[in-house]
């Protein structure tokens, strides 16, 4: 397959959950998750998560980088990962971008996604916490990991 056709496959366990999600300080799951390797990992998280999936890379594998929230609330520095040589062996690439580098494109996307979203075909996750009073923990629990996708703070009743 070419780069361009390569399909590009979630891996998930038999439930339906994604793998990697909470496997914090565990190198081991992701062996165990996929044993044929990564060919993309999305990574918006950095550190010890970064540092597992560096591990399972395969050839030519990519890495689209668009966070670090793992080192947001860090007093010092936190160490690189200390497995970039598998970058190396593997002809990995990892790639930085930001949410305004394609701006330009939001309506394809919302056209584009938003119809798989309404179908069920993609799904996400999210973790809601009541009320405005609330919002000074839940920024917390974002910063500790304590959420599952997006934080969100609801302030008002549902207008659906």
């Amino acid at each position: 397959m070419t780069e361009t056709t390569r399909e590009i496959r979630l891996a998930s366990r038999p439930e339906g959950e994604p793998v990697g999600e909470n496997s914090r300080g565990s190198e081991r799951r992701p062996a165990r998750a996929l044993p044929q390797g990564i060919d993309v990992y999305f990574d918006n998280v950095g550190g010890d998560q970064l540092e597992a999936a560096l591990n399972r890379l395969n050839t030519f594998a990519r890495v689209p980088l668009c966070g670090m929230v793992s080192a947001y609330n860090l007093e010092q520095p936190a160490p690189g990962p200390r497995n970039l040589a598998s970058l190396l062996v593997n002809r990995a690439t990892i790639t930085g971008f930001i949410v305004t580098d394609h701006y330009d494109r939001f309506g394809e996307f919302i056209e584009e996604v938003g119809g798989h979203v309404r179908s069920g075909e993609l799904g996400y996750r999210e973790t809601v916490v009541d009320g405005i009073e609330n919002m000074p923990q839940a920024f917390i629990g974002l910063m500790e990991g304590q959420n599952t996708g997006k934080m969100l703070v609801r302030v008002g009743p549902d207008p659906a």
